[in-house]
């Protein structure tokens, strides 16, 4: 909500309810109420503007008293013996400014006299103001109490975001960056002897790149490009196996502009080429990817490295586990398993589509 926006609620407020006093005054028909007017010399419309202006600063005084000064004390600071005395402090002002708008403004001025030239009775001018405009000061404590709790909730969620896109950004910087030097090098070997596959390499890395920066800080991005990022990783690491990859990779069904949070599906493809046996043609590991219309099921298989402690792959798919539940609260299932030195892994999440006339469509 725009900072102007409160504001401008309270001041439409109460010129509204300035304006509803004013025309019952002006419906209304007392004979001592039109005797001083006669004798103030003030037109009727006028005289009803001014006299409903000064009681009404009775009310804000009443209202910004409580929503400004008691409210703070009794919901946010919880100082409730500061909160009474305050609460009494503004009941005071009340009274005074009351006093001062009925006998140094209206009965000088205005020629109006609310007691009708009876003798002034301090205790019953106390109890008569109280009652004549407590109900403003409730009504401050209720709108402070309604505003805050509106705040409170919404700074919750603010902060509930920034901690989640917080850890989101860690989690992504979690992504193996050794992967890229390694290539570099790759890529190095190859320009170094002159082979063929030196641009081609060159273009990926970029590609690659290119994706990490430009939409790995998206939210959301088409999971075509999250697949064209997959087969760009694949074929580079490829290159520095010099093709010694036994490696079952396949995608079945339609994209059709489908939605992923960037990078999610890249650590099950690290995992294999850095816990799995990869180079043994009699056991290759694999890695499906099954589309049907907004769910995807992935399936990853392999054997894992004799001698590795972390054959599940550590990090990497921690770091999965904990974006699914930030990312697809309820909308996914998620599971491991390493048996005997195979380890295979499952995931079933639920996409969304990109409308047809958004523009992230047509990229």
């Amino acid at each position: 909500m725009k900072k102007w926006v409160p504001p401008l609620i309270h001041l439409l407020t109460w010129s509204f309810l300035l304006y509803s006093n004013v025309r019952d005054f002006l419906d209304a028909h007392s004979e001592y109420v039109e005797k001083a007017i006669q004798a103030s010399g003030i037109r009727k419309d006028w005289y009803a503007f001014f006299f409903n202006l000064a009681h009404m600063t009775v009310f804000l005084v009443a209202f910004y008293g409580a929503y400004f000064f008691v409210g703070p004390l009794l919901f946010i600071r919880k100082k409730y013996f500061r909160a009474v005395i305050c609460l009494l402090l503004v009941l005071a002002a009340m009274v005074l400014t009351r006093w001062l708008i009925e006998f140094k403004l209206l009965l000088p001025f205005l020629r109006f006299d609310n007691y009708f030239g009876n003798p002034f009775q301090p205790w019953y001018y106390i109890r008569n103001c109280i009652n004549f405009t407590y109900r403003y000061l409730l009504f401050g404590l209720l709108v402070y109490f309604l505003t805050a709790s509106y705040k409170i909730e919404r700074e919750k969620k603010e902060i509930e975001k920034e901690k989640i896109q917080a850890e989101l950004s860690f989690l992504r910087s979690q992504i193996n960056p050794h992967f890229l030097f390694n290539t570099i090098n790759d890529i190095y070997a190859l320009t170094y002897t002159r082979d063929p596959r030196a641009p081609d390499a060159l273009l990926r890395l970029s590609a690659i790149l290119r994706y990490m920066i430009s939409e790995g800080v998206n939210e959301q991005v088409l999971l075509e490009k999250e697949l064209a990022y997959l087969n760009d990783y694949i074929k580079l690491q490829a290159i520095g196996l010099k093709n010694n990859l036994y490696f079952e990779y396949s995608i079945r069904g339609e994209v059709q502009h489908q939605l992923i949070a960037p990078l999610l599906l890249i650590p099950f493809v690290e995992n294999i080429f850095k816990h799995a046996e990869i180079d043994d043609p009699a056991h290759p590991a694999r890695l499906s990817l099954e589309i049907t219309g907004e769910r995807l099921l992935l399936q990853s298989s392999n054997r894992s490295k004799a001698k590795q402690k972390d054959a599940t792959g550590g990090i990497g798919l921690s770091n999965v586990r904990r974006r699914l539940e930030l990312l697809y609260p309820g909308k996914h299932k998620f599971t491991l398993s390493d048996n005997a030195g195979h380890f295979s892994c499952s995931l079933q999440l639920e996409l969304k589509n990109r409308p047809t006339d958004d523009p992230l469509h047509r990229n």
